[in-house]
């Protein structure tokens, strides 16, 4: 019995969750050496805990047996405890075999959603309401020489469906709870189903001087010659004390023999310290997307002294400054960037993502051309972030709101400090340069938004904030509306944030999502279930089922490949009216018929080749009137180049080439004249209206052809782009001339 825990009833039959072998496991207590006077101790509380599943508080009943192991960090549905939704109570047991009175000791949870409380050795150490944030306790007063027992308390409740869920919602977890992309989409009876909630994240013990960082912002401003970075630090005082703190400014992932540093000396009496410092960085080397430059960044060491014991915290940082102007430009440094981006939810559990998935995402985004990612309605790992500034992507985070909420006082407050944490979580990490505050609001827009834009500004006035991403600039020509052709109109201008087609994935992955006799023919409400949206399939894309689920694959994905094209190089043939794209969406969080061009198990449809093609930055495009041609028309109506660089490409001559249906090179011509294709902007290479040369051979027979465009500068190949056109056979010519009388 643990005392001062609240009394609950328990539900009996939950499941299980066993190790290797099938044997059921009782956590081993945890346990750590005394490190020495001044050295901070650190435990990893990672494991097996014990869990039970509770059907609420009761005075007269007795804290309940365990009914079994948990795997932590884990989300509980994906180890077995389905259709719950709390409370969950987990449990583990740790040593601790001699305490230092020097220090200062902290529970840490990195993740949890999305109610928790924690106890420790009976006693209530604090609550927390969220599921991205880390949170952490004082426990140095709870904390005992031995064992001790650690309890935490975790409620991810369900949200009355029409009273709450989904125009009144109360829970700040975005797509995590409400989307038409997650398990059950966003039917009032299933879009809650498999829940995120659990301990998702790392649990750790650690102790500290009893001076502590608590936090560290680090904020850039370029000059014409040299950059200086304003250091923010807070520290928490737990005892007067005479500090000695400093600022060490040394290259991270470039070479240099430059190093700043500054050194402050402050008298702390117990409480909150807040220290600002400004350093001057020369000749200075700026953090870029990767088709801009080098995504060069620093770190910073703060270190602090306290009765001769140094504490040291390191910090990553890139030097750079982002705008928006009126024309929804987006500058990077002072340099206009055109962002070719796509939404991504990389998966629906949290807990099971790692650096080798996001790396691995991160390369095939890189090798579709894309340099922006739109983190869509949710704050995902660390893991994440730490990739993108590596690696040199524009991350476009929106804040965990999806669609409608609640205004009452307490759903405002509780968002406005977790849009907070949100910022000052993630403000140091250089590839953020733009929040947004809702996805798609469709009753929050005049009150709430606004409030929580104020709020973002407040904690960071350097970065692009967006109060809302609505329905005006995502956009669904051929999916929702009219057909693919209406994005002549440029719909969304001029910076369009989501746009796309569903498609299904691979017959292998079909196979893994459901039973056979679900599969073909389709049972379309199972298909819903999983995100498939059949009115706008048939309806309105008019894609056509075939006679196998293999012809409906290949006829989903083919059309879905073609609207990307299309939609993507119409809309860059125009930039400066466009000047930004985010395709919805990258791959699958779960495993459903979306709009992804990349299924749930990272295997590619046939939209991510055309995207690739249609992103590349250096980018050939042929614009056509038709797709259906008789011998003697013209190959494309115009030619232009789109240049993302921000160099120029001298002496680049134009090579097209048309290919039969086996590959084989039926036409090969090659411009007589060059051009200059400048940084940053559009040129129009050929016009066949005044150059009719361009054209299909008068004695090709008909069939299915294959017209490839390249640019080549010297032998080199610069950039290609291919187009599919059909060469329709010419009327029959009549053996005797027909004459009118």
């Amino acid at each position: 019995m643990v005392a001062d825990l609240p009394r609950m009833h328990v539900r009996r039959g939950g499941s299980n969750i066993e190790a290797a072998g099938g044997s059921s496991i009782r956590p081993q207590p945890s346990s750590v050496k005394y490190a020495g006077k001044g050295i901070p101790m650190e435990l990893l509380l990672n494991g097996m805990w014990e869990y039970a599943v509770g059907e609420g508080d009761s005075e007269d009943a007795a804290f309940p047996r365990w009914e079994g192991t948990i795997r932590i960090p884990s989300n509980w549905v994906q180890e077995g405890l389905e259709k719950i939704h709390g409370p969950v109570w987990f449990r583990r047991v740790f040593r601790i075999d001699r305490l230092n009175p020097d220090q200062r000791y902290f529970l840490q949870f990195k993740g949890v959603d999305y109610f928790h409380e924690v106890f420790l050795n009976g006693k209530k150490v604090g609550e927390h309401e969220g599921y991205f944030q880390c949170h952490e306790f004082d426990v140095t007063d709870v904390l005992r020489e031995g064992e001790n027992e650690l309890v935490s308390k975790v409620i991810s409740p369900r949200e009355e469906p029409g009273t709450v869920w989904p125009d009144r919602k109360r829970l700040i977890k975005g797509v995590f709870s409400h989307h038409d992309a997650r398990p059950g989409g966003c039917f009032p009876e299933t879009g809650q189903d498999q829940t995120t909630g659990g301990i998702w994240n790392d649990v750790r013990l650690y102790s500290t001087p009893p001076v502590k960082l608590e936090r560290c912002k680090i904020t850039p401003h370029l000059r014409e010659r040299d950059a200086v970075v304003t250091v923010e630090t807070r520290f928490a005082a737990f005892r007067e004390e005479a500090v000695t703190v400093r600022f060490r400014i040394e290259p991270d992932n470039f070479s240099s023999d430059s190093v700043y540093e500054r050194v402050i000396t402050r008298h702390m009496p117990p409480g909150v310290h807040t220290l600002y410092t400004a350093i001057t960085i020369d000749e200075p080397k700026l953090w870029w997307t990767w088709d801009q430059g080098d995504p060069s960044l620093y770190r910073l060491v703060v270190s602090h002294e306290v009765d001769g014991q140094e504490t040291k915290e390191v910090f990553r940082f890139g030097l750079r400054e982002v705008r928006q102007d009126g024309d929804g430009k987006v500058f990077l440094n002072s340099r206009e960037i055109f962002l070719r981006g796509t939404n991504y939810i990389p998966t629906q559990w949290l807990s099971r993502w790692t650096e080798k998935d996001f790396a691995r995402d991160l390369k095939m985004m890189r090798e579709a051309h894309i340099n922006a990612i739109r983190v869509h309605a949710h704050v995902t790992r660390e893991e994440f972030y730490r990739a993108c500034d590596e690696q040199g992507f524009f991350v476009w985070q929106d804040f965990a709101l999806q669609w409608s909420y609640e205004e009452s006082d307490e759903f405002v407050e509780s968002a406005v400090s977790q849009i907070k944490d949100m910022v000052n979580q993630l403000y140091n990490h250089a590839s953020i340069l733009l929040w947004c505050c809702h996805n798609e609001p469709s009753s929050n827009e005049k009150y709430l938004d606004p409030l929580l834009a104020h709020a973002v500004r407040e904690e960071d006035g350097k970065r692009i904030v967006k109060e809302s991403s609505g329905y005006a600039e995502h956009v669904y020509p051929g999916w929702y509306v009219g057909e693919m052709r209406d994005f002549v109109t440029l719909p969304g201008a001029p910076f369009v944030t989501e746009f796309g087609a569903q498609a299904l994935p691979s017959h292998e992955t079909m196979k893994s999502m459901m039973a056979e006799k679900d599969l073909w023919p389709p049972n379309w409400d199972v298909w819903a279930y999983h995100n498939f949206q059949y009115d706008q399939m048939f309806h309105v894309a008019g894609v056509e089922l075939g006679h196998r689920l293999e012809d409906f694959i290949e006829n989903s994905q083919q059309y879905q490949a073609e609207l990307l094209k299309f939609a993507i190089e119409h809309y860059r043939r125009h930039k400066g009216k466009i000047t930004g794209l985010f395709q919805f969406m990258f791959v699958d969080c779960w495993p459903g018929i979306t709009w992804s061009v990349v299924d749930v198990h990272r295997r590619p449809k046939k939209g991510y080749g055309a995207m690739r093609l249609a992103y590349a930055p250096l980018l050939v495009s042929m614009e056509r009137e038709r797709t259906r041609v008789l011998p003697g028309f013209a190959l494309f109506k115009r030619m232009v180049a789109v240049n993302d660089y921000p160099r120029e490409f001298s002496d680049v001559s134009v090579e097209v080439r048309l290919e039969d249906e086996a590959g084989r090179t039926v036409m090969e011509r090659r411009s007589d004249r060059t051009w200059d294709i400048g940084p940053n902007g559009v040129t129009v290479l050929i016009d066949t209206g005044l150059k009719p040369e361009w054209k299909v051979p008068e004695d090709l027979p008909p069939g299915e052809y294959i017209v490839v465009a390249s640019l080549v500068q010297g032998e080199c190949v610069l950039t290609s782009n291919r187009e599919s056109i059909t060469v329709c056979p010419p009327p029959k010519k009549r053996k005797e001339d027909f004459r009118v009388h």
